[in-house]
């Protein structure tokens, strides 16, 4: 049951990834409803306050600082400066938040789809996968024991294009057209989520660099975020490490699993 389970997190989450991104600005007000997973009364924005509003610059922890210098060290990425400035950015339904650059202004889902529990953005969501940096993150629960770590990050990896074009989807999955690096643990700033992210370099022989990241709540809530992301700067390296590094998941807004039907037992 965990196997199919984190199969299904991963469908969820590689989703805006590799669906119609087509470089809309973000959303600016959230839905007029959501019901929270516990089935609770609506609320009017289940959002954080924070979201859309500027953030304090992420400062990384010893343990993402090393998959910064393990990552620099391998990939060979173009040196660029930090964004000047960052802000939070968050989901429609008050999953997920994560502090991301203030230009970064191309959002997913737009306010005509379909909320989910995760957001896509970046500076540019354009038809090729390879040309801009983005940011994707997710969260989920999950069934009984958590799944490992690492198959979640296989699993989306397998599951996320690091080439080709985003509508029609098509191109290389990012274990194929990239070089896997040992996987690292690490734990958000705030504490609340650890767990691991894997770094891919030499996509497509080009110096770019994916992270796939999964964490659980220390506390042993059923519950875990993910994250994807594309560095083609050491900017843009800081950005998803930034946006990992703050990546919080919200458990009273996060859908709950639903399970396939009991098979029916023969008379």
């Amino acid at each position: 049951m965990v196997a199919a389970a984190a199969v299904l997190v991963a469908a969820a989450l590689v989703a805006g990834c590799g669906g119609d991104d087509d470089g809309a600005a973000p959303a600016t007000t959230s839905p007029t409803a959501t019901a929270d997973a516990g089935g609770t009364d609506p609320v009017a924005d289940p959002r954080d306050p924070a979201c859309d509003r500027p953030a304090e610059p992420v400062v990384l922890g010893a343990d993402l600082v090393a998959v910064r210098e393990a990552v620099t060290a391998d990939a060979g990425l173009a040196t660029a400066p930090p964004a000047d400035a960052v802000v939070r950015r968050c989901d429609p339904v008050g999953a997920t938040t994560a502090v991301v650059p203030a230009g970064w202004g191309d959002q997913l889902p737009r306010p005509s789809d379909l909320p989910r529990a995760g957001f896509t953005i970046g500076p540019s969501l354009g038809p090729r996968v390879e040309t801009d940096p983005v940011v994707v993150v997710g969260a989920a629960r999950f069934v009984g024991d958590p799944p490992a770590a690492s198959f979640v990050n296989d699993n989306n990896a397998r599951g996320s294009l690091e080439s080709g074009t985003r509508s029609p989807r098509a191109g290389r999955a990012i274990p194929d057209g990239c070089r896997a690096l040992d996987a690292l643990p690490f734990t958000t700033g705030d504490g609340v989520l650890r767990g691991e992210v894997q770094p891919f370099v030499d996509c497509g022989g080009d110096a770019r660099v994916w992270l796939v990241a999964v964490a659980f709540p220390t506390d042993g809530g059923q519950y875990q975020g993910e994250l994807l992301a594309q560095a083609l700067t050491t900017a843009d390296l800081d950005a998803a490490l930034g946006a990992l590094a703050s990546l919080t998941a919200d458990p009273r807004h996060v859908p709950p699993k639903e399970l396939p039907p009991t098979p029916a037992v023969p008379a």
